[in-house]
């Protein structure tokens, strides 16, 4: 729900009070024909029966006029082509949609309005998804290519099969035809795709139909191919981009949650057992609220034209109310900045959660921001994000460098320039934790593309090594007294798998799996003599493939380190020469800080994978009386 102006001419009927909204009835009309329709203000659970229209708003400067109740209003492009295709020739139709049903200059109500907008999208009848005009011409070829996958693929798992057991399709087959995924692609790749609030329009839906242009087809087909694509060697092997990655996220946390079973009834049997199964998923997440930090990680990857949407669009997912008190998280209130919105959930997920969990979710922007958010406070709207270290799907017990200690309560405090009375906020965030050291060296940023490019190539900075090697050179070049790892290439390639492997399970539970894995990647894209190609070789030593996958995976935006210990880790890139590494007692993984010119304030860089202290053998060392807890506050 972008937020768009309509004719400040026209009035909107106050609305009496919460749960009550307004609904848009079109009169019958041919397709080039004026729009002419009428407001009707009701109660949401009585409502009469409505479709919910989920569409972006596009072009804000290109306007059409519809007539309301008489009034002459001017709305956006998208919205009156898609009441333009709604509409029935002889018909009445009521609709929801935002921009008319909603009065956008009254901020107590649109706050209002969007506390409940989950409860409009399950009332509706149907979602009605408007993906825009068929301007290419292709629309019933992406059509007929996303059933026709969905029908193969149906039939083999009604069988009581599995998609994956069913043989690869043959490089011929219409199904891998690829001018007809050139026709999926411009859907798939349509503004509605990349947009918040269609997360939870569509998240809520009984049913919901994709209108294309003419074409009218079902959401769940859509959904299953890019669930097929994520399992499928043959389907992602197409050299078409869909960019499914954040929509296979949002599936997995943000559409497939408790209480949304009774959603997406017309959905295929496939899509209905891959929702069950990751809503048994997060229902092993316990920690109060988890899921809908998941919720806001997934988000994050959208755009929104208000960056409080990134919060506010989430508000009626029912991971946002607590399951003992049944309250919401936060009420939208359009009054506050950005800054504040995002350091109050952050806060509350803080409190909430009793873990540091949100914080490796922080990675910080080229830009300053220009509301001066504290950096231990995640923005949401940061698309630029890589993989979290601790991941949205809560599934790596193994990280665990605090050994759980108890982090306290959450203590919030002046920050320095406070301290004079400056500011009444209270925006530092004191926290107790063990200081290990400094990074000593830092390689350069890593590239998704560059992992696959062979030394001698060129690299996305202009640079001739592949990234992996360019990193064991940095280990190399480095000289330490008391060498911390008994092997030095086996510790360097877990690091550089952050301690996993290609389905995020643990790497050590197989290191010769893992080690046969990194040296057939080297061996493909490393120079003989970088001393990273072994001559050790076994049968195992074939699959490249498993490495690259990870590599381009967790290692996209982040770089390689080394600390003033030995150390070599992971970390964002913005890590520097000369920050700190440390453990926070609350946080399953070190975190890299950047120290201030007061002692123990610090800045928050980012979360890291410090091979070697991620099983809590720092917290052990402090037990053991070889370290001193310290006070540490983020600014």
């Amino acid at each position: 729900m972008d937020s768009v102006e309509v004719a400040r001419l026209y009035e909107h009927i106050a609305l009496p009070e919460e749960n009550w909204t307004r609904l848009l009835r079109l009169q019958p009309g041919n397709l080039d024909d004026l729009i002419v329709c009428d407001l009707l203000v009701t109660e949401i659970q009585t409502a009469p029966l409505f479709d919910a229209i989920s569409y972006v708003s596009g072009d804000k400067s290109q306007t059409k006029e519809i007539i309301i109740d008489g009034h002459r209003i001017h709305v956006l492009v998208n919205l009156h082509d898609a009441l333009q295709h709604i509409r029935k020739p002889s018909d009445t139709v009521v609709v929801w949609a935002d921009a008319v049903c909603i009065n956008q200059s009254n901020t107590k109500e649109f706050g209002m309005q969007v506390n409940q907008m989950g409860s409009i999208y399950r009332q509706a009848d149907s979602v009605l998804i408007w993906v825009g005009q068929d301007t290419e011409g292709d629309a019933i070829i992406a059509k007929n290519l996303i059933s026709d996958i969905s029908d193969h693929f149906n039939k083999a798992y009604s069988g009581g099969g599995h998609v994956k057991d069913v043989p690869l399709l043959p490089s011929s087959s219409p199904l891998l035809d690829h001018s007809r995924w050139k026709a999926a692609q411009n859907f798939y790749l349509r503004p509605w795709f990349t947009r918040v609030w269609v997360l939870q329009e569509v998240g809520h839906a009984k049913k919901a139909v994709i209108l294309y242009g003419q074409e009218r087809f079902g959401w769940s087909p859509v959904v299953q191919m890019m669930l097929l694509i994520a399992e499928r060697a043959d389907l992602a092997a197409v050299e078409v981009y869909l960019n499914i990655g954040r929509l296979v996220d949002a599936f997995e946390s943000i559409w497939s949650a408790d209480f949304m079973e009774s959603c997406w009834e017309d959905a295929s049997p496939y899509v209905k057992d891959k929702r069950a199964l990751c809503i048994k998923d997060q229902g092993r997440l316990t920690t109060p609220f988890k899921q809908f930090s998941n919720v806001l990680v997934a988000s994050s990857r959208f755009l929104s034209s208000d960056p409080r949407d990134h919060v506010y669009a989430f508000l009626s997912h029912p991971t946002a109310f607590s399951k003992r008190t049944h309250k919401r998280i936060m009420n939208a209130d359009y009054s506050l900045p950005k800054s504040d919105v995002f350091r109050r959930i952050a806060v509350t997920l803080l409190n909430e959660m009793k873990r540091l969990d949100i914080l490796t979710i922080v990675e910080h922007t080229e830009h300053p921001d220009p509301e001066e958010i504290p950096s231990w406070v995640p923005q949401w709207d940061n698309r630029a994000r890589g993989v979290a270290f601790y991941p949205i799907s809560g599934i790596l017990p193994y990280y665990n460098a605090d050994l759980q200690e108890d982090m306290g309560a959450v203590e919030l405090v002046h920050a320095q320039e406070d301290i004079t009375g400056i500011s009444e906020a209270k925006k530092a965030l004191r926290l107790h934790g063990l200081v290990l050291g400094s990074v000593k060296a830092v390689s350069g940023v890593m590239h998704r593309e560059d992992f696959k490019r062979k030394t001698g190539e060129i690299m996305e900075d202009g640079g001739l090594t592949n990234p992996v090697e360019r990193a064991w050179e940095l280990v190399e070049a480095q000289h330490f007294e008391n060498e911390r790892y008994l092997d030095p290439r086996q510790a360097f390639s877990l690091t550089l798998a952050t301690g996993r492997d290609q389905y995020w399970d643990e790497a050590e539970k197989d290191l010769e799996k893992h080690d046969s894995r990194f040296r057939a990647y080297c061996r493909q894209y490393c120079n003989l003599e970088s001393g990273l190609v072994s001559d050790k070789k076994s049968a195992l030593d074939t699959d490249d493939r498993s490495f690259l996958t990870l590599s381009r995976t967790v290692l996209q935006s982040q770089t390689f380190f080394m600390t003033s210990d030995g150390l070599y880790g992971i970390g964002t890139s913005k890590v520097r020469v000369g920050d700190v590494y440390c453990v926070l007692f609350g946080g399953s993984t070190p975190f890299i800080l950047r120290k201030c010119t007061e002692p123990s304030y610090y800045k928050l860089i980012g979360a890291s994978y410090v091979h070697g202290i991620m099983r809590g053998e720092s917290v052990r060392e402090w037990k053991h009386g070889n370290l001193t807890k310290e006070s540490i506050t983020l600014l």
